[in-house]
């Protein structure tokens, strides 16, 4: 039986989220780390909100492993996201909508580790929403 691994979380402002060897629905082990900078300030900007989505971003670029569909529906929940994050008067409440149905996707593929990670950066952005 393999030991499972907990999430390694960084505190000291920049996290680092290390899923490596960390058990995973089907007992294989994860092979997928993220290395963040999304805190938990809520006295967050909107430039400092639109970064962390720009994060998610590269973090979506970089799975290679996310089945074509969960894929597609991530993308255009996200671009939806950063467009309402870069209005003049940033819609907040659209972005973290759009937050929360990716974080449905990431979900419902739970057992990839890409999603895993790409969940974890999605939970801390809505976080960031106060």
């Amino acid at each position: 039986m393999m030991r499972q691994k907990p999430i390694e979380i960084n505190n000291s402002g920049n996290g680092a989220i290390d899923m490596r060897g960390a058990a995973i629905g089907d007992g294989s082990s994860a092979g997928y780390h993220v290395v963040n900078t999304i805190t938990s300030d809520l006295s967050q900007t909107p430039d400092k909100l639109l970064a962390n989505l720009y994060l998610i971003q590269q973090k979506l670029d970089q799975a290679t492993d996310l089945p074509a569909t969960a894929s597609e529906d991530l993308r255009e929940d996200l671009a939806k996201a950063i467009k309402a994050q870069k209005q003049a008067n940033p819609d907040k409440d659209r972005a973290q909508t759009m937050l929360k149905r990716m974080k449905v996707v990431t979900d419902g593929v739970s057992t990839i580790s890409s999603a895993i990670a790409i969940g974890e950066l999605i939970d801390s952005a809505i976080k960031m929403f106060g």
